[in-house]
């Protein structure tokens, strides 16, 4: 790149930085780059909207190289030019702002950065979608919990939801504002789609056993053998009653499991797919809590 072209570069890029500071977004590592990888899309575009500048005040020659390096593109108006991300990286890279290895770093630390050891205690919220998915028996694909709207089981999920919140409040686990909240500024989702959204950290606190895809579909994905299944299984009812996980409420926990099973499930599933019906499974559920107040005291 030639010295007149690389100024025109910093043009652009001086442009963009200035108006990512007037909008007052931090700038990350002081990179634009990796700003710019953490900003919304929605910021984005509007810098790179804001950040044009007319091709008339480049030079011709100037202008054609940058577009042959894909430095600069068009905008949507075909006489303004915008930085494109190979540009920002080009000219950070030669001042030593970023390379291949800051960048790696960089990913390996926002993104990697699972602790094996120590998981984040589960939200109240939380609670209420895990312990509720277990008494319904939600553990695969096949039984899933689905409040797609066109399959009319909203108001059923909410009534399990309801009821687990409760059963929560009185073994003393959630308080009673957090039942007042549970469905807090549900206006634009009805309420059990809008539990179920507002629980952006439930994954990792899971350890990834609970999972969702894109159609209003959960589930807890469960292991196939009994063993792993009642350890899996044992390991989540401490994660939701901790210290109250107890052979004083291990009658409770159970009974209220099966209640949940056995009166509410049939309107949730079906039937013909819902292995988890089996009274094998009643078995398990039990095992998994007396397990889970065995190991984890």
């Amino acid at each position: 790149m030639t010295e007149p072209d690389e100024d025109n570069l910093h043009h652009f890029y001086n442009l963009l930085i200035n108006n990512i500071k007037k909008k007052k977004i931090p700038i990350k590592k002081n990179s634009v780059f990796i700003t710019l990888i953490e900003a919304t899309q929605s910021n984005v575009l509007q810098l790179i909207y804001s950040s044009t500048i007319p091709g008339h005040t480049l030079s011709s020659e100037s202008l054609t190289h940058l577009l042959e390096q894909k430095l600069i593109k068009k905008s949507d108006d075909n006489r303004q030019y915008v930085i494109t991300a190979r540009g920002i990286w080009t000219l950070e890279k030669r001042n030593n702002i970023i390379n291949e290895t800051m960048l790696l770093d960089y990913f390996e630390n926002k993104k990697f950065s699972i602790s094996i050891e120590k998981t984040e205690d589960l939200e109240y919220r939380e609670k209420v979608i895990i312990f509720s998915m277990i008494a319904a028996r939600a553990f695969s694909k096949k039984s899933w919990l689905d409040v797609q709207s066109q399959h009319g089981l909203q108001d059923y999920w909410k009534e399990i939801f309801d009821l687990t919140c409760q059963k929560l409040v009185d073994l003393q686990i959630i308080t009673e504002k957090n039942k007042t909240e549970l469905y807090y500024r549900s206006v634009h989702d009805p309420p059990a789609v809008s539990l179920l959204r507002r629980v952006p950290g439930i994954q990792p606190r899971t350890k990834f056993v609970y999972q969702h895809d894109s159609s209003l579909h959960y589930w807890l994905e469960m292991p196939e053998s009994d063993d792993e299944f009642v350890s899996k299984l044992a390991w989540l009812f401490f994660r939701i009653f901790k210290e109250k996980l107890t052979f004083e409420n291990l009658d409770s926990i159970f009974e209220f499991c099966l209640e949940i099973s056995q009166e509410k499930s049939i309107f949730v599933f079906d039937l013909n797919q819902h292995k988890f019906s089996d009274p094998k499974f009643n078995e398990l559920i039990k095992e998994a809590i007396i397990k889970g107040i065995k190991e984890y005291h």
